[in-house]
């Protein structure tokens, strides 16, 4: 729901928050650009949360510097006050969970694939869900369609879903070259439990990472494991270094068994 928030009725400010709750982690730079607005905009919504925080206990938002080349970044995260309030804001109870300051790289990564995809596409063509939408969007896709093949399985959990109009769509898991094989190889299966359940109504899989070395890495975990089990055929993964999934989520030629299959 990150695109749809500045269409939401509520006050500029807000739909910052909203924001920054599906994100977890945004700069001013890609909240200007997800949203449409001018630098002066976006200044004068943060310049109206930090004044509400001065009514909290606690500030509504917090943040923290991202090391850059040449300079650094200010990244924006909530705390627990702007968690509950967006939660107020929705009319919905949850346990509240901020962003985890650790996974500052993770999230600038997958909140840049949506950055990139809108500056390509254009806002009005591009529908985005963040992890928890996707999560609950599966969930429902199980109680419509499954089987209860994968009832007691790992929990499949994509890091976001991505649209385009006149596109593809699919679910992104963004790898920052941290998980171990063992990690990778778990997810691979759960999604290849998934997959039994759903079937067709299994998005493809799209997998970023900042280098090539990571992507060939991935892929060759991957191909291991299907010596070892046997996958679905028709499980799609697709692994790109950043920037290069737009071109398939535009429709470029290149198919989604082309993708899965170009290393083995």
């Amino acid at each position: 729901m990150i695109l749809k928030w500045p269409e939401l009725p509520f006050k500029p400010e807000e739909q910052v928050l909203g924001m920054l709750f599906d994100g977890g982690m945004l700069t001013r730079e890609q909240i200007k650009i997800l949203t449409g607005w001018t630098d002066t905009k976006v200044a004068y919504c943060f310049r109206r949360i930090y004044k509400k925080a001065g009514t909290e206990e606690e500030p509504m938002i917090r943040h923290r510097f991202l090391p850059g080349p040449r300079f650094r970044f200010m990244v924006y995260s909530l705390t627990v006050t702007g968690v509950r309030y967006v939660y107020d804001m929705l009319g919905i109870e949850h346990r509240v969970r901020v962003a985890p300051e650790g996974q500052l790289a993770h999230y600038m990564g997958i909140n840049n694939i949506a950055v990139r995809t809108v500056q390509r596409y254009g806002r009005q063509n591009v529908t985005w869900l963040s992890s928890r939408e996707i999560t609950e969007e599966i969930a429902l896709s199980r109680r419509l369609y499954g089987n209860g093949e994968s009832e007691k399985s790992r929990v499949v959990r994509p890091d976001a879903a991505v649209g385009v109009n006149g596109g593809r769509s699919a679910w992104i898991e963004y790898d920052n070259a941290t998980e171990s094989t063992a990690k990778l190889e778990g997810k691979f299966r759960a999604y290849a439990n998934l997959h039994k359940e759903l079937g067709k109504h299994m998005k493809p899989v799209v997998w970023v990472t900042p280098t090539e070395a990571r992507k060939n890495f991935l892929q060759r975990v991957y191909i291991a494991l299907r010596k070892q089990i046997a996958l679905p055929d028709d499980m799609q993964h697709l692994f790109f270094t950043e920037g290069e999934e737009q071109d398939w989520l535009g429709g470029g030629k290149q198919t989604v068994r082309e993708a899965s299959e170009q290393a083995l």
